[in-house]
């Protein structure tokens, strides 16, 4: 959905009236990498996903003690 200019500022407004907190989290999204995600197919969303969350186990991986 596209929204004009002036559209975006009243809404953004009201949002901003009701809850402020809301505004700022989506002033720190990074809309390039919406983007990205969009260009991407199901299965390309998913493997993406799947080598995140890989390289987050690894990071977990050598944080944890070393059994000995």
């Amino acid at each position: 959905m596209k929204f004009t200019q002036e559209e975006f500022v009243r809404l953004r407004a009201r949002i901003a009236a009701l809850d402020p907190l809301l505004v700022a989290a989506s002033d720190e999204v990074d809309r390039t990498l919406l983007e990205w995600a969009r260009s991407l197919s199901p299965l390309e969303r998913l493997s993406a996903a799947s080598r995140a969350s890989e390289a987050l186990h690894r990071f977990q991986v050598q944080r944890s003690p070393k059994a000995g």
